[in-house]
């Protein structure tokens, strides 16, 4: 069971996630990055960009919102020895 009282949200506690019907990790992740988006004045999705290296927390942030701008980030995407690189990032920037 999560502890919700140990959650952060843009930097504060927050009892926000709580009332998510999905707690994995990237549903919540997903959520988290639009909270985020959302406190800067940024309501595009696809303005959004989240770097990760799990395709099950991929999978589930865009369960979230399918518009996320997502970089898959690990060996689990371009196979062994692949890492983030600065071309990934600039590509998903001009999805925005």
């Amino acid at each position: 069971m999560i502890n919700f009282k140990l959650l952060i949200l843009i930097g504060k506690p927050s009892n926000l996630y709580s009332g998510l019907t999905n707690q994995n990790p990237g549903y919540l992740k997903g959520f988290a990055l639009k909270q985020t988006a959302k406190s800067l004045g940024i309501s595009n999705s696809s303005c959004m960009i989240l770097c990760d290296d799990n395709r099950n927390f991929i999978k589930d942030a865009h369960e979230y919102d399918p518009n996320l701008n997502i970089v898959c980030s690990g060996v689990s995407c371009g196979g062994n020895g692949y890492k983030l690189n600065i071309d990934a990032v600039r590509n998903a920037m001009t999805k925005c």
